[in-house]
């Protein structure tokens, strides 16, 4: 892991996903997971501090994913 200080809720994480049937952890470019990329731009930009579940997703976000999905 490339941030030690992350290194110990990187180790209860992966404890955890030991219980979850076929948990898995990938590491994927921003480009392929431009959804949380975006996100995370929005929390700082916009200053989305509310969750997006309680406040509900900006529209070009839904819209981001749904074309998104399409080529899965």
């Amino acid at each position: 892991m490339d941030w030690p200080l992350y290194a110990f809720q990187s180790g209860e994480i992966s404890k955890a996903l030991l219980a979850v049937k076929d948990a898995q952890l990938l590491v994927v470019s921003r480009n392929s997971n431009r959804g949380a990329s975006l996100i995370a731009t929005s929390v700082t930009r916009e200053n989305r501090h509310q969750s997006y579940v309680a406040s509900g997703p900006p529209c070009w976000l839904f819209e981001l994913f749904v074309n998104e999905s399409k080529f899965l």
